[in-house]
Parts: structure tokens; sequence; C-alpha cells
């Protein structure tokens, strides 16, 4: 089972602590969001997930070849073509990504900061409305923790799990599947 069910906090019940909006019920719903995607990014190792990394730069590229490695089916997206085509020629999917936002697991998008990250999630080409009820987004900019409520609360609105999840330990590190993510 996983944690969230496993946990009746996560359900808004822990005493009727949820009921008033605290600060107390907002602290543990966004608990609740990581144990989710934390239970979901486990099950990954049990099963092949269908996943999409957007930014291949030195960080996203690192953490693209992970989840390769670890055996799942990863589409890749970058505005720079060249570094599209090595991802691809490394073992990354070939199709279009546009062509595959409804069947896939988990989204993790590793861009500069809030600006490009509200791009990508609900820019003109946004990804999120094209995303099956219960996919996750991972967000690895470091962004403001206003923004970052501000997006959560609209993926929400479309049943898709957000993560504010910036990281750390640069290129060699992410290469080797051994970031830290602050989540």
């Amino acid at each position: 089972p996983q944690h969230a069910a496993r946990h009746q906090h996560c359900n808004g019940t822990l005493f009727g602590w949820c009921s008033s909006g605290g600060t107390a019920c907002r602290i543990l719903n966004e608990i609740c969001k990581f144990l989710k995607i934390w239970d979901r990014m486990n099950n990954m190792e049990k099963s092949h997930h269908k996943v999409a990394a957007i930014g291949l730069g030195s960080m996203g590229y690192g953490i693209a070849q992970s989840a390769l490695r670890g055996g799942h089916k990863v589409w890749g997206s970058d505005i720079n073509v060249e570094q599209m085509q090595r991802f691809v020629d490394e073992g990354g999917e070939s199709d279009e990504l546009n062509n595959v936002f409804d069947q896939l697991d988990t989204v993790i998008v590793t861009v500069l900061n809030a600006s490009q990250t509200e791009e990508v999630l609900f820019g003109a080409n946004g990804i999120v409305s094209k995303l099956r009820v219960g996919a996750a987004v991972l967000s690895c900019a470091t962004v403001p923790p206003e923004f970052a409520k501000e997006m959560a609360k609209r993926c929400a609105a479309f049943g898709v799990l957000y993560l504010d999840a910036p990281i750390s330990g640069g290129s060699l590190k992410a290469a080797n599947g051994a970031l830290t993510i602050m989540a």
C-alpha cells in the first residue's frame, strides 16, 4: 500500500485538523502530496513508467539518462536540436512528445526559473492540460514559494500533482543519479 493510503491524515481527516485550512493543514497537505509522488517514484523501480524530461541541459540530461538506466521509457524535450538528437541516440524515445502527454506518469521540468516553468506548464503550448489525471509534475527550478503554491493549485485544477523539487549537485551528480532534491 502507498503512504497516502496508509496515513489517514492524507485524506484530510487527521483529528479534524484539515477542516480549518490553517498552516498545519497546508503543511500536512504538502507532505501528503510529496508522499504520493515519492511512492510513485519508488514504484517506478518495480515497473516501467513513462517519463518526460523537459529541459535537457546539464542537470536535466543527467536526470533523463538516470531514468533510462532505470528501465523507464523517457521522452526528452529541449530547444537545442543537437541535444535532443544526442538523447535519442543514447536511448531516449524518438516519438513526438506531443503525441504521448496523455500517457505519461511523470514529467520532470528542469528549466532555469519561474518564468520558464510557467511557460512550460501553462504557456501557449503548456503541458498540464494535456496530461492525464493523476500524472505528476516535478518542477526542478528554484522558484519563490508563492509561485510554487500557485503552480500546485493550477495543476490540481487539472487533476495533476505538482511537486516543487529544486535540485542541487551539478551535472556530474546528475549524470550519476545522485542529485539532492529539496522537496
